[in-house]
């Protein structure tokens, strides 16, 4: 997941446990809410670049949050 704030702690991850999906990976702008949540969640890693969580999992599907008030989901451009 990229993007790490409350939609995804409260809503989405507990969405996908319920589906038998599991979060995998996060990473946060901050790095802080990312290494939390990977902290809570069982089998799931922390990223501190984009760069390392697409290096990692390049055939993953990833989902990315950005909050309503149009918070940055990251400095770095995302892979086409």
């Amino acid at each position: 997941m990229i993007g790490c704030g409350a939609i995804v702690r409260d809503a989405h991850l507990p969405a996908y446990a319920l589906d038998g999906i599991p979060g995998g990976a996060f990473f946060d702008i901050g790095g802080t809410r990312a290494a939390l949540l990977a902290e809570a969640t069982k089998g799931t890693t922390a990223f501190t670049t984009l760069d390392k969580l697409f290096d990692a999992l390049f055939d993953a599907i990833f989902d990315a949050y950005s909050a309503a008030r149009g918070e940055m989901i990251s400095e770095e451009p995302l892979p086409a």
